[in-house]
């Protein structure tokens, strides 16, 4: 099996996991993940969920400093768990390529712009996001 192929699935995959947590579609990417690595059997899926599942948790309950530090790590899990697996059953590596290929990872500029106004008197107002302008009036 081609390992450069298969490291390259695995990181896509993992990258895909880690950043559909939190989001709205989470519980529908969490199943379809669950159905192809738990290869239809049912006990299989639901071992499945609970992992991806313990891994949303962990991000979740992470201070909000350390949250990317913990998806880093989780993705690193995750990609080298994807990469064993995938080296032992090629049928599983066309299915996770298929649903990779299928559902690409959203780029997080893709959100839009967010707009916020403030009215303050007699001092200043900074409200921020993650990527932050900040320009005085003149």
């Amino acid at each position: 099996m081609d390992d450069d192929l298969v490291r390259t699935v695995a990181t896509a995959a993992a990258t895909a996991i880690i950043r559909a947590i939190g989001t709205g579609a989470w519980e529908a990417i969490r199943d379809r993940w669950s159905r192809v690595l738990g290869r239809g059997v049912p006990d299989e899926e639901a071992v499945v969920a609970g992992e991806l599942d313990e891994s949303a948790d962990a991000i979740a309950s992470a201070e909000p400093a350390d949250r990317a530090r913990q998806a880093a790590e989780l993705e690193a899990e995750w990609r080298g768990t994807l990469r064993t697996r995938l080296r032992s059953d090629p049928e599983l590596l066309a299915a996770v390529r298929e649903l990779v290929d299928t559902h690409q990872p959203s780029d997080r500029s893709e959100v839009g712009t967010i707009s916020q106004t403030a009215k303050v008197r007699g001092g200043v107002s900074i409200q921020s996001g993650r990527d932050t302008t900040i320009t005085w009036p003149r």
